[in-house]
């Protein structure tokens, strides 16, 4: 174990520091327990469920004082704290997930490594601090109560949370969502320990699951502009959910509610929006009501029956032209329930407000906004400048604010963005001029702003920003988003403007957005709605996470995500902030849900930078009977077309960067708007003539493949020479003569040796014409898997006089393949399946192929650089491998390894994989291999007798058959053994009915084990399986204890009341007691109990020690008992005798019955 000094400044929970208490400065210390990185890893999914890893790398201790006096705060990095108020703090860890619909959501740990740690070692004397509300920004620490439970503190044993508790969230845009939180430490408050599952494996299970009803349900809701938000679920991407890129849910929908006075004013706004791509629906509140009611019921109706549903909802007029809500959570102002369709928390629609009670104030909201939006202001320049400030606050703002915004800037809002941040952290935030310099850069321009501390209805407080300020702003042509992390600024029901109305109002001046809360904030959920839920309070800005997102995550998305379908907006930059709190470990969920609203229009897609060129092509005019219009642009592009105000066809840019949109028929020749937009890029506008036919008019209609000289599959395969077939296709109606097809492409993975093809004449009104192997090209062998290749037909015709050009994609195939296990053959050595130090054994590896491309005679060349290691055969062969997952191993032309005597076992020894096939194919893959595994030498599943001591007594400790015995109060024992056979056998108290351990039993009986030699292992690892039912240790006890040759140490004693109902694994680190340890042995206890409750007791089954076996290659000495069955049977007959097989040495004994 390795402790670590250092200066740290982390907290993970609200503390009430208070100045004159626990004044002494300690020295923050680190608990290494592993390499491991803090976090949850995602293992596997099927539509059965999802296992996750979850790994305890470190933690840290750190004294801090309160008016309470000195406890020690345990943090880990990546980790949220536990959520009940005055119990002891442990870190905990929440995810996000998507569940399907009518599953019963279940949790199990399947496999635990435990280590116990005395928190003295580490000069942490003092208690664990208990969990404390949140503190209010509005509130005095100095009058907020310190919450400890003293009761919780007194009880003996260890305190514990459930190891993983799943819990069903809601419905969010078509998706369920649940949530689990893991915890990995358990405190033993009398004795100052803890126990921390170092690493625990955990299998989610959707039990009864809908899959039909849940892709019913994902396909109907489903927009794109909800990417960011299911980014943060933790299997966001699984496939089980439906295909995103099959959904056509386009256009997205925008509904304005609105009062009658502001209708002539919003009708350039609605005309944008339908050129930019939107279905907008329109309704004033004279036709549908002007009651919250009323007006609800008309927008639920829109979101059940339109197809698309509404994506975006923008209300237009102050709370007395278009009412709002009252929270539940608390009185406060919201917009929320407008949105929010299925009972839960989760709005099913983003949402925004134009705040306005007169024309007047209107104008401006809408005029900036379409300036912004269409990207005409005079000067951009200024998009590269925000202003991120953390204010005044002694206590907190150190922590809190700074820690929010050097997250933003270390990994977003900085030069490596494009970005210039202005940034005030506490306490320079608090020198002289700080505010007048805040103001100063936002009236030189800013694209962004976040401000973090205290506020109210009128501004930011120190340093001061408020409405006063907002009517001197000299920004004109200079608007951006602004957010306040603050109490009250976005207060739209104040009896006057607030901060963020006065915004928006504002004429050349102010923002086209603000985000802001109507009611007070708090520090916690502030801190995670910027930067992910459930993150440590770092000052110096937590690390990234992508299980713990928060807004600015959502925003940005540069970290590996996949961008095809993202749409990000300013009404999904709030939703992703409170869906961080959602995932935390808050008790104000709802309250922040209801609280924070979006003033400004949710469907603008903010520019955070000055914006890039998109790179677009696509033809100037089409026919007005086309049924789609191809454009090349970035990935994840809005393209639009339009004419007279109706809009015709609307999607995003898929990957490969084609998209070929769908359009719904124009029927008279028009001038067509074409609008594409993109997050962070300027926006395009275009004029495209839609044409009626006149004289001949030719372009490319479809082609063909004939790979007859490479694998003959009709795909464009890497490495292949292809001969193309083109169809060209004279949509005017008269001919042309002397037609010459000419092909032609800039991507470098092709080269095209035969580019031109003579078509002759070809007829009018449609006429096709088809030559098979027209053109020929080659594609080069590194061609990536799913690459576009856009080719570009320029059509001479009729003299030569005429030019058409059009363009088509194809699609290229090759091979991906990669390392997937490795299986080690030492029948030579030991013969565990491990390659262990001394041994040289051959190595198979399997291969799989991910790609679509097959690949042919695969071979591959294994090499390391580890000195422990020697490769003497480092060439494998693997025959073909088929795409799609297809798997080859080089079982008939092995690697051989050696591993030098001098490795330590458990060595990881890194090596690579040099992969090539047919074809010019080459790629590489890393893989890890452990020298000196553990292997398992002592299993026990209860099958035969081997000598377990301590049966009978009034614990009635039994081996027998689970059947499922229960007294009906509480859950009944297993009905099945942990790994249903034949046999069914179990260890457990009272295995009949009812099943439960008796009353008033006066001592502890143990049940012990076998004594297990484990003379011969290293690094032994105990895990066994069980469902336990016993009562809190206030009245009854249970244990776990292993034999160290000396004395018993305990490993396990109930604290809580437990009723295990499944079967659950406990894994235990056992080394320190059973290496090299002849004697070693295990027991169970139960007793003493009280003379009231009963449960079901221990039930044991498939006990198991992994080591490190040093032992040399050998025979196992075995023995039969009886060496010799003698049975006669008649026909039909049968008998059941019982054979004892025993191995008394560490060699591995493998027995193969035949009759």
């Amino acid at each position: 174990m390795e402790v670590v000094l250092r200066k740290l400044v982390i907290v993970t929970l609200t503390l009430l520091l208070v100045v004159g208490y626990g004044n002494t400065v300690f020295a923050a210390q680190t608990i290494k327990l592993s390499d491991a990185t803090n976090g949850i890893t995602l293992l596997e999914r099927d539509q059965n469920g999802l296992t996750l890893k979850v790994s305890v790398g470190s933690l840290e201790v750190d004294p801090v004082g309160t008016k309470a006096g000195t406890f020690t705060l345990l943090a880990g990095q990546n980790f949220d704290h536990s959520a009940m108020i005055g119990e002891p703090s442990l870190p905990v860890a929440n995810q996000l997930l998507a569940i399907p619909l009518g599953c019963e959501l279940t949790a199990n740990v399947i496999s635990s490594d435990i280590q116990e740690i005395s928190l003295a070692d580490f000069g942490a004397s003092d208690r664990l601090i208990p969990v404390q509300p949140s503190m209010s920004k509005s509130a005095n620490p100095a009058d907020v109560p310190f919450e400890y439970k003293q009761d919780v503190y007194q009880r003996s044993g260890y305190y514990q949370l459930q190891s993983a508790a799943t819990e069903v969230v809601g419905i969010m845009r078509g998706v369920r969502v649940g949530r689990i939180s893991i915890a990995p430490v358990q405190y033993n408050v009398a004795e100052n320990r803890i126990k921390v599952y170092r690493e625990m494996t955990i299998r989610i299970s959707f039990n009864n699951a809908d899959w039909t009803a849940t892709k019913e349900m994902y396909s109907n809701s489903y927009s794109p502009a909800f990417e960011p938000a299911y980014e943060m679920l933790m299997n966001s991407d699984d496939n089980s959910f439906g295909l995103r890129n099959d959904l056509t849910r386009y256009p997205m929908t925008l509904v304005i509610i609105s009062h009658r006075m502001f209708e002539a004013q919003l009708q350039p706004f609605i005309a944008w929006k339908v050129k930019k791509g939107f279905k907008v629906i329109v309704g004033y509140t004279d036709v549908i009501g002007t009651t919250t009611a009323t007006i609800k019921t008309y927008l639920q109706n829109l979101y059940n029956t339109e197809s698309p549903k509404p994506t975006y909802v923008l209300f237009c007029g102050d709370i007395g032209q278009v009412p709002t809500w009252t929270g539940t959570a608390a009185s406060h102002a919201t917009d929320r329930n407008y949105c929010e369709y299925t009972g839960d928390n989760i709005p099913e629609v983003y949402y925004g407000r134009f705040s306005a009670q007169t024309t007047a104030q209107m104008q401006p909201q809408i005029d900036k906004t379409l300036e912004y939006e269409q990207y005409t202001m005079p000067d951009p320049s200024y998009l590269a400048h925000t202003v991120m400030v953390s204010g005044v606050d002694g206590t907190y703002a150190a922590t809190y604010g700074n820690g929010q915004i050097n997250y933003g800037t270390n990994l977003y809002f900085n030069a490596a963005h494009g970005i210039t941040p202005h940034v005030w952290l506490y306490p320079a935030s608090d020198a002289s001029g700080v505010s007048a310099a805040v103001i100063a850069q936002a009236n030189s321009g800013i694209a962004f702003a976040n401000y973090t501390a205290h506020g109210s209805e009128t501004g930011w407080a120190d340093p001061s920003f408020s409405v006063s300020n907002v009517a001197g702003m000299t920004n004109d042509h200079k608007y951006g988003l602004l957010v306040g992390n603050a109490c009250l600024t976005g207060s739209y029901d104040y009896s006057s403007n607030c901060f963020g109305e006065a915004l928006l109002q504002k004429a050349n001046g102010g923002g086209i957005g603000y985000i802001g809360s109507s009611d007070n904030t708090y520090w916690d959920e502030d801190y995670w709605w910027g930067v992910g839920g459930g993150k440590a309070i770092v000052a110096a800005g937590p690390p990234y996470d992508a299980t713990k997102l928060g807004s600015y995550d959502g925003t940005f998305h540069d970290h590996g995500e996949a961008t095809t379908e993202y749409y990000v907006t300013q009404g999904a930059m709030i939703f992703c902030g409170l869906l961080a709190v959602e995932q935390s470990s808050s008790s104000r969920k709802l309250y922040y849900w209801e609280e924070y609203n979006l003033l400004g229009d949710p469907s603008v897609s903010n520019y955070m930078r000055v914006p890039s060129t998109n790179m677009i092509s696509h033809m100037p005019s089409m026919m007005m009977t086309s049924t789609t219009f191809s454009v090349t642009a970035d990935v994840g592009s809005y393209v639009a077309v339009s004419s007279n105000g109706v809009l015709h066809g609307a999607g995003l840019v898929p990957a490969g960067g084609t998209l070929d949109l769908p359009l719904t028929a124009f029927g008279v020749p028009c001038a067509a708007d074409l609008v594409i937009t993109g997050q962070n890029k300027i926006p395009y506008s275009a004029t495209v003539q839609v044409i009626a036919p006149n004289g001949p008019y030719i372009v490319y209609n479809s082609n063909s493949i004939n790979d007859a000289a490479g694998n003959n599959n009709g795909m464009i395969d890497f490495g292949e020479n292809i001969l193309l077939g083109m169809q060209l296709i004279n949509v005017g109606p008269d001919a042309a003569t002397g037609v010459l097809a000419v092909l032609s492409t800039t991507d470098s993975y092709i080269t095209i040796p035969d580019s031109t093809e003579d078509y002759g004449t070809m007829d009018g009104n449609m006429t096709v014409k088809n030559i098979a192997d027209a053109f020929a090209f080659t594609v080069d062998p590194l061609i990536p898997d799913g690459h576009t290749v856009k080719f570009d037909v320029t059509v001479h015709g009729t003299g030569g006089d005429s030019i058409w050009t059009s363009f088509f994609n194809v699609t290229a195939h090759a091979p991906n393949v990669a390392y997937l296990s490795v299986s080690v053959n030492d029948v030579t050595g030991n013969n565990n399946g491990i390659l262990d130090p001394g041994e040289t054994a051959p190595v198979i590896i399997t291969l799989k192929n991910t790609g679509t491309g097959q690949a042919f005679n695969v071979t591959a060349t294994m090499s390391e650089l580890d000195d422990k290691v020697e490769i003497l055969d480092d060439a494998g062969a693997f025959g073909d491998i088929a795409g799609d997952g297809g798997v080859g191993s080089n079982t008939t032309n092995t690697f051989i390894v050696k591993a030098d005597s001098t490795c330590p076992m458990g060595h990881a020894l890194l090596a690579k994989l040099t992969i090539a096939a047919d074809g010019g194919y080459v790629s590489s893959s890393d893989f890890n291999m452990t020298i000196g595994d553990r292997v398992a030498f002592f299993l026990e599943d209860f099958t035969v007798e081997q000598g377990w001591e301590g049966l009978g007594t009034t614990a009635q400790w039994q081996i027998g058959p689970a059947i499922g015995g229960s007294n009906g109060s509480y859950p009944a024992d297993p009905s099945d053994d942990h790994t249903p056979t034949g046999e069914n056998m179990i260890l457990g108290n009272n295995l009949g009915n009812p099943g439960s351990y008796a009353n008033s039993i006066s001592q502890t009986y143990w049940c012990n084990s076998p004594i297990i030699d484990c003379s011969g292992a290293s690094g032994v690892i105990l895990n066994y399986w069980h469902q336990l039912g016993c009562e809190s240790s206030n009245y009854d006890h249970a244990y776990f204890e292993v034999f160290d040759g000396t004395d018993w140490i305990n490993l396990f004693t109930n604290a809580a009341t437990l009723d295990e109902s499944q079967w659950t694994e406990s894994v235990y680190d056992v080394s320190e007691y059973a290496d090299g340890n002849t004697l070693f042995q295990l027991r169970w206890g139960l007793g003493s109990t009280d003379g009231s409750q009963v449960h079901g007791g221990w039930n044991i089954d498939d006990i198991q020690l992994k080591g490190y076996v040093t032992s040399s290659a050998g025979s196992a000495a075995y023995t039969f008992a009886p060496e010799t069955i003698n049975a006669n049977l008649l026909g039909g007959d049968s008998t059941v005798v019982s054979l004892l097989v025993s191995n008394s040495v560490l060699s591995s004994l493998f027995i193969i019955f035949t009759p």
